[in-house]
């Protein structure tokens, strides 16, 4: 009986153990997806923002070019 009964113990080790495991596993899962969503919203402000740029550079240039044609 002695046998069963650690036989029995060591099994529950185990399944602790795997449980454990699963459980880190099922939490790095949920924190890498967290970094995905945030990676993605920081790339989405980034392409935002050099939309903005873009705009910006296209409007100095509209009146660079006015300047010099009044310049002229």
């Amino acid at each position: 009986m002695a046998l069963s009964a650690a036989f029995k113990e060591r099994l529950d080790q185990m399944e602790f153990t795997r449980n454990q495991r699963l459980h880190l596993l099922q939490a790095g899962k949920e924190a890498q997806v967290n970094k995905s969503q945030i990676l993605a919203s920081k790339h989405a402000n980034v392409q935002s923002i050099q939309g903005k740029c873009l705009l910006l550079d296209q409007k100095i240039a509209a009146q660079n070019l006015k300047i010099a044609s009044h310049r002229e």
